[in-house]
């Protein structure tokens, strides 16, 4: 991926205040796994907080070092932004170092061994801010549980989303979003003290960004800079973009949808109530479409300015019963995703680069049935400025004029 220059990347790390995700709320409470999370949550990475301690009590504020944490490769740091800023109302703690309560997160090295009941606190709330080293998106989970009273109540309020609050979290609770961010851009979000002592959490993993509720119920939810919907005008072997639907963003000049083997585009059903099925953009009626091929296919976007961007795809097994497998590869994001499971349909959610010199491709892969895609959304972008004139002055470069800087 060649970047912006540098003046660019200066100029949008002042102007850029942050990326909000998809307008999908937040899913949960999961009441079920409590400290079960090995295996159900974090395949990506997880932060712990204070896990890494040895022995109970609490640390004011203490350190990351306090902290268990495994992050995903586009995460560099973490911090926490405490909003008492002394004495002992703030920090890291353990409540119990050794248990074999489920409510106690298992050990990520020894799952069926002892667990740890550990906590930040702080006595108003706190911040956590994720910085990046290149775009990427997730599924967030945070697990909040309340070890020694049933009177704690909070509130998790991620940016772009409409925050929840937990109630009694005495049992634990997970709670999940797909969050996005960049290098200018990190992913940012906060707990509230609502009731009880203090506010606390247990817990921070990172998956796959997926969204498994929307289904085809896009509008409103994603394609706010623009939409692909394959097939959607019509089925045709292998048929061409004028049997799509689709308003491209400003940012993207043209896409092409290229087969490795028999294609087409498809409809299943040219109308159905089926909630599975893809709204048309005025969001009044729907169709189960896609574009298919037996031996997989290339989704190839050209951009006209420096861009980075949320790409939301919503693949849908209509017909099989979710016999259809395969993976999503975005080579220059270092994305290689198993796809599998979506007869219900599921959105599968990035935060990519693409530019004039760095086209994106994704490619779809099937190990199992045919490779299908039924919608594409583009959302959250920002453009980066280039120099329009450079002036010698005195024996120094002078910047006269910036094209303007163009944001969706």
């Amino acid at each position: 991926m060649e970047k912006p220059s540098v003046i660019g990347w200066l100029v949008v790390a002042v102007a850029a205040l942050g990326v909000s995700a998809s307008a999908a709320p937040i899913q949960g409470p999961d009441t079920t796994t409590q400290g079960n999370w090995v295996g159900v949550y974090g395949s990506q990475g997880y932060v712990l907080p204070a896990y890494a301690r040895a022995t109970g009590g609490a640390v004011n504020p203490g350190s990351n070092a306090d902290d268990l944490a495994s992050l995903p490769a586009a995460i560099d740091d973490y911090t926490v932004g405490f909003y008492t800023t002394s004495g002992a109302g703030r920090g890291r703690g353990l409540w119990s170092a050794s248990t074999t309560d489920v409510r106690a997160l298992q050990d990520p090295a020894n799952p069926s061994g002892a667990r740890k009941a550990n906590y930040w606190f702080d006595s108003s709330g706190f911040d956590v801010t994720m910085k990046l080293n290149q775009p990427a998106r997730y599924n967030m989970s945070v697990y909040t549980m309340s070890w020694d009273s049933a009177a704690r109540n909070e509130r998790i309020v991620v940016p772009g989303k409409t925050s929840v609050d937990t109630g009694d979290i005495y049992d634990g609770n997970w709670y999940t979003t797909d969050v996005s961010g960049d290098e200018f851009s990190p992913i940012r979000f906060s707990i509230e003290k609502l009731g009880g002592t203090n506010a606390v959490i247990q817990a921070i993993t990172f998956d796959t960004a997926t969204d498994d509720a929307t289904q085809g119920s896009w509008v409103g939810t994603y394609g706010a800079d623009g939409y692909i919907l394959p097939g959607f005008g019509g089925t045709a072997f292998p048929g061409t973009n004028a049997n799509d639907v689709f308003d491209l963003p400003e940012y993207v000049d043209d896409y092409s949808l290229i087969p490795a083997g028999r294609s087409g585009r498809f409809q299943w059903a040219s109308s159905t109530a089926d909630p599975r099925g893809v709204q048309d953009p005025t969001g009044t009626s729907r169709k189960a479409n896609c574009y298919f091929c037996d031996d997989g296919f290339t989704l190839h976007l050209d951009a006209n300015i420096p861009t980075y961007f949320d790409l939301s795809l919503y693949l849908l097994d209509w017909d099989t019963g979710g016999q259809r497998a395969g993976s999503i590869e975005i080579p220059s994001m270092g994305v290689d995703d198993a796809v599998a499971g979506y007869n219900n349909g599921r959105w599968y959610l990035y935060r990519v680069y693409a530019g004039p010199d760095d086209p994106l491709d994704v490619t779809f892969t099937q190990s199992s049935g045919n490779a299908v895609v039924s919608a594409i959304c583009f959302d959250n972008a920002y453009t980066f400025p280039e120099p329009a004139t450079l002036t010698l002055v005195g024996g120094g470069l002078l910047l006269a004029a910036w094209r303007r800087r163009r944001r969706r």
